[in-house]
């Protein structure tokens, strides 16, 4: 598969830096992954915040590979666990759709017209978190996938 991650910024804290690069490598096993970061928009005193995020998720619908299936990450989606996120991925695999784009918004989140293009939108959590730490979470939900779909023992039951 070919799995694209697309996202605003660039992670400043190392540790996500780390975990991050741990799980693209453990993910390598099982797919080709790319990591797109796209420019963020700064977030000054007085902007519009509705502008902020449109500029951000235009510039992630730019990147996103023709024919890619996306799948946005919102609080607005709806939330799997890990079995059925890898059933996800495993049945998208077996109809032939092996180019997927994740997209992760900004601090301010995906703007309605990236939600509305998306094929599908989950919801980590009902809890909110920093979107580099999103980064983390999607690319350890992945492995979790991947390593259950391929019967690998990372995931306990």
């Amino acid at each position: 598969m070919n799995l694209a991650l697309i996202t605003p910024g660039k992670l400043k804290k190392a540790y996500l830096r780390h975990g991050c690069a741990d799980y693209l490598a453990r993910l390598e096993h099982f797919a080709r992954v790319q990591v797109i970061e796209v420019r963020a928009e700064p977030c000054r005193r007085g902007a519009d915040p509705a502008m902020i995020a449109r500029l951000e998720c235009r510039r992630i619908l730019a990147r996103v590979p023709a024919g890619a299936v996306l799948i946005a990450f919102d609080s607005s989606g709806r939330q799997l666990d890990s079995l059925a996120m890898a059933r996800m991925m495993k049945d998208l695999r077996d109809s032939g759709r092996t180019r997927i784009a994740f997209a992760i918004g900004g601090p301010l989140g995906l703007d309605a017209e990236l939600l509305e293009r998306a094929d599908e939108c989950l919801s980590l959590s009902k809890m909110t978190f920093p979107h580099e730490l999103a980064r983390l979470i999607v690319l350890e939900q992945l492995y979790r996938a991947f390593s259950i779909v391929h019967g690998q023992p990372y995931h306990k039951e």
